[in-house]
């Protein structure tokens, strides 16, 4: 018959080689973290500078009014008739 040894549980070796493999996970995961998160930031400031330079500015307030009375006045109800959107588009 087989005695049942009183001491279960984990040896000191193996122990340290799940801390030693966790630790070498966690170190990678930050590394790629970090790197993925300078890499965005680098890729959104390229972004904003060139979109600052590409769009068009408002030069004064009166621009930006004159833009939001335009808005203000466009009819957005759909009567069917396609003729507005038909003669905006030739405009074009």
């Amino acid at each position: 018959m087989r005695r049942i040894s009183p001491n279960k549980g984990f040896s000191a070796v193996e122990v340290i080689i799940v801390v030693i493999v966790l630790a070498v996970l966690v170190a990678l995961g930050v590394a790629l973290y970090k790197t993925m998160t300078t890499s965005d930031t680098d890729t959104t400031q390229s972004a904003d500078s060139s979109t600052s330079v590409d769009s068009p500015a408002f030069e004064s307030t009166a621009d930006l009014d004159s833009a939001s009375a335009e808005i203000d006045n466009l009819d957005l109800s759909d009567d069917g008739d396609d003729s507005q959107l038909e003669s905006e588009q030739a405009a074009f």
